[in-house]
């Protein structure tokens, strides 16, 4: 388990030893540092299963019994699948594109994941939406700022687009993004 010592150590944190605790120190970090608490390999490939069988272990559950029969359908299976599709959808402690996310993705949202979310929150500020609509005529991402009386007086056509703007609706997203597990 990697994870972000500084932010731990901010708030008086030890490193979480149970899924609980990730759960709790991943709410906890994100609301209070805009950050997502957990990261992992959710793409439909090897690192997959790898994280899987992490899931399944910790929850006391094995690939084959001493035999060597199979024995993945165990309640112990289950509930790893559970938790995993938990921490996405139920505790929502993961990005939502995770479900693309291979090594690659994954370590790069872990090293830059901070200064990611602080231009994010500065390029969709009030501020900025209204600054990029009054000198470059982009449309603003924000609904106040379609009433921004200094936005309307210079670009008369925010008023106009600002239905479009709330009753538009984006591109289909393929079913394996709707369908984790």
């Amino acid at each position: 388990l990697y994870y972000r010592a500084d932010l731990l150590k901010k708030e008086n944190l030890a490193p979480p030893s149970t899924w609980t605790e990730l759960v709790h120190h991943s709410k906890l970090l994100e609301k209070k540092y805009g950050v997502y608490g957990f990261v992992f390999q959710a793409h439909q490939y090897e690192g997959l299963v790898c994280n899987f069988l992490e899931y399944v272990w910790s929850h006391g559950g094995e690939v084959f019994d001493e035999d060597g029969n199979v024995v993945i359908n165990s309640d112990e299976e289950l509930e790893s699948l559970q938790f995993m599709k938990d921490i996405i959808h139920k505790y929502k402690i993961t990005p939502p594109g995770v479900v693309t996310y291979k090594e690659e993705e994954a370590r790069r949202l872990f090293t830059e994941g901070l200064e990611s979310v602080k231009f994010v929150k500065f390029i969709t500020s009030y501020e900025i939406q209204k600054l990029f609509a009054i000198k470059v005529g982009r449309l603003p991402t924000r609904k106040k700022v379609y009433e921004d009386r200094e936005v309307l007086s210079i670009n008369l056509h925010c008023r106009d687009l600002y239905e479009v703007f709330v009753s538009a609706r984006p591109r289909p997203v393929p079913p394996l993004l709707h369908s984790t597990f």
